[in-house]
């Protein structure tokens, strides 16, 4: 163990008088100079050898320290310390739940290699960590021998990280945390963290516009702190995943298993029950949700609640699309661009291993013919049968953003951060995140479905956000394990099945996305495989939805429409399905104008049939004819605009 008892003591000297936040975590820190952290007070002491290799030179210019980050923090929860000591906090692999920006991963004993979002970049890092119960013999001893007393005052709990190897921005970091009883049932949390900051971190941050380094640094430090806190007052146990208290017989698994023989046998026992399920539904008519259905408490908790306004509830006409919503070619690149930049990063995208049968069960069962995952998604059961382990963390970077504010490829993104670029593991822990109350009735309702954007088309249409997006991702899902033929017609089964199972609703939307999640996968695997993110010629405009997303549907079609009076128009048909419509404004002259004519070939206005003039010009004294190949059509709406000179719109209908 390093010489605590100097750390605590420069950390004590260095950072001065401490004042309360707005967070109620009380926050002070200071930039050393490494010269500053051996100036003759710090000489005095002894400074540990962490303070005398910042003020080192070393062979490598990579490795020189411009700066010594110090940092002392204070905070309460209401827990007490044995609460504390059974919490998240007890063991290094679940230390990403309480910071959700933190990632660990090839863990040994105490010590795991990881990466967690600060300035510039995500860095990784080598961790080691201890926790201490001070009340027992051999710890107390070394507390004594190694802390300042004026800390050990109701102290029985610590925890220790030891931090190196970072790829940016430090060399190494050192945190201490004192758990001091201030009461039976709350705690005291005393955090000192010392970083010794890289010259290059500064050099690299002078080419970014407007981009202050330290203050960034500050930030970060001080939001860690502050989701520490977060988390430590809403939970001090590990949070089983959602639903717990529906079908609590129904097993469930507690980390991450590829063979889990048990969870086969409970898997295939349930999907027996699957057709009478369904048959129940289709009776009763009440579609795949269940009224008796209800998330966990914790599952409600939102952190913006009450602080901004919440989602505008849609009123008035509300219209769901026709078209596809997905730009299929154009989101294949939005991936790419993502994994390109997370590659550069130095994360680059591994192929994962798919969950299979368990030797005892495969081909042994009727079910067991085909894949686990195919039967696991069809069942909406990924979150019980195949769990990641990194569930939480994405959740918690989900509630992390706004409302209405989280994108497909930003989700992808972080996920993909989460389960350090395995791409399995990040499409099934975005499955398991975004699927675990499918049968809730009201799912559009909870805190994680609010922060998703649309991703459907339609006229101020919110529709089956939760469904849209949790299907997509379980076909991109399947898809990149099995092909992109495979998923497909997975797809199209479950888009009938979505029909049946919701008698009466239009399913438009998500049964777009059902099939096109297929090809998305597929060409994932591709991406992994052949390496294409390395070559792929990339632009920040990929990630904007507009380039990805279908959001240019119109509407008018459907909308209710006021014609203008002043305009005369009729329509004639021609031999070979040509048609001709004739446009008179007997009391106005315009000039290069756009005419949108929508046409009704039997089963209404659809604009889809859809013919575009531009540059034409109307005068009272004759009507202007605009010819149009358009087989079958009875009607026709048309729309004027954008002429020379004026502003308004004319707008008009004519039959057959």
């Amino acid at each position: 163990m390093l010489k605590l008892r100097l750390w605590i003591v420069l950390l004590l000297t260095c950072v001065g008088p401490v004042g309360f936040a707005a967070t109620d975590i009380q926050y002070q820190s200071a930039f050393l100079s490494p010269i500053q952290a051996q100036s003759s007070q710090f000489k005095a002491l002894d400074v540990n050898q962490l303070i005398k290799k910042a003020a080192s030179v070393p062979s490598d210019p990579e490795l020189k320290i411009q700066s010594v980050l110090i940092v002392k923090a204070s905070f309460t929860v209401e827990k007490s310390i044995d609460a504390l000591k059974n919490s998240a906090l007890n063991d290094i692999r679940t230390l990403s739940k309480v910071t959700p920006e933190l990632s660990l991963w090839a863990c040994a004993q105490a010590t795991c290699q990881g990466q967690i979002d600060m300035a510039l970049s995500t860095v990784g890092f080598v961790m080691n960590y201890q926790m201490l119960d001070l009340r027992e013999a051999q710890n107390a001893q070394w507390a004594n021998e190694t802390l300042p007393q004026d800390l050990l005052t109701n102290t029985q709990l610590v925890t220790v990280q030891e931090v190196g190897q970072w790829t940016h921005l430090f060399t190494d970091s050192f945190s201490i945390n004192i758990f001091q009883a201030i009461g039976p049932t709350r705690t005291q949390i005393t955090n000192y963290q010392l970083h010794l900051v890289k010259a290059s971190a500064y050099q690299k941050a002078k080419y970014i516009p407007f981009f202050n380094l330290e203050k960034n640094l500050n930030s970060k430090v001080r939001d860690q702190l502050q989701a520490i806190k977060n988390y430590l007052d809403k939970s001090v146990s590990s949070r089983a995943p959602s639903s717990v208290g529906n079908e609590p017989n129904l097993y469930r698994q507690q980390s991450y298993k590829l063979v889990d023989p048990t969870g086969d046998r409970a898997l295939l026992e349930r999907a027996a029950a699957v057709p009478l399920n369904i048959l129940k539904s289709v009776i009763t008519q009440e579609g795949p949700q269940a009224i008796d259905w209800l998330p966990d408490p914790y599952e409600w908790e939102d952190p913006l609640a009450g602080k901004i306004p919440e989602p505008a509830i849609t009123e008035g006409l509300s219209l769901q699309g026709r078209d596809n919503p997905l730009l299929l070619e154009s989101f294949k690149k939005t991936l790419t661009q993502v994994i390109q930049e997370e590659s550069r990063r130095g994360l680059l995208p591994r192929h994962g291993i798919v969950h299979e049968w368990s030797a005892q069960y495969k081909n042994r069962h009727a079910f067991a013919q085909t894949s686990k995952l195919l039967l696991t998604l069809a069942m909406g059961f990924t979150d019980r049968f195949m769990v990641t382990g990194t569930e939480e963390s994405l959740r918690q970077w989900i509630l992390s953003n706004s409302y209405e504010s989280v994108t497909l490829p930003e989700l992808f993104r972080a996920s993909y951060r989460i389960n350090s670029g395995d791409i399995y593991l990040t499409l099934l822990t975005i499955e398991n995140v975004l699927a675990n109350n499918w049968r809730y009735n009201g799912r559009e309702n909870l805190p994680i479905t609010k922060r998703l954007r649309a991703i459907s088309s339609g006229y101020n249409y919110k529709g089956d956000r939760y469904g849209t997006w949790y299907h997509f991702f379980g076909t991109i899902l399947y898809g990149y394990a099995y092909g992109s033929a495979t998923a497909k017609v997975v797809g199209a089964i479950e888009a009938v099945g979505s029909n049946i199972m919701s008698i009466g609703l239009d399913q438009t939307q998500k049964q777009w996305l059902n099939v096109m999640g297929g090809p998305v996968g597929a060409y994932l695997r591709d991406v992994v495989t052949n390496k294409l993110y390395i070559n792929f010629v990339g632009s920040k405009a990929f990630l904007n939805e507009h380039y990805y997303l279908n959001l240019r549907e119109d509407f008018r079609d459907r909308l209710p429409v006021e014609t203008s009076p002043e305009v005369e128009a009729n329509l004639l048909g021609h031999e070979h399905g040509s048609m001709a419509v004739f446009i008179r404004i007997p009391e106005i002259t315009l000039r290069s104008c756009q005419v949108d004519l929508i046409f009704d070939t039997g089963r209404g206005f659809d604009s889809r049939r859809k013919v575009l003039r531009s540059g034409v010009h109307f005068t009272p004294q004759r009507a202007t004819s605009l010819a149009a190949s358009m087989t079958q059509a009875q009607a026709v709406r048309g729309f004027i605009h954008h002429c020379h000179g004026h502003t308004g719109q004319w707008i008009f209908e004519a039959e057959l």
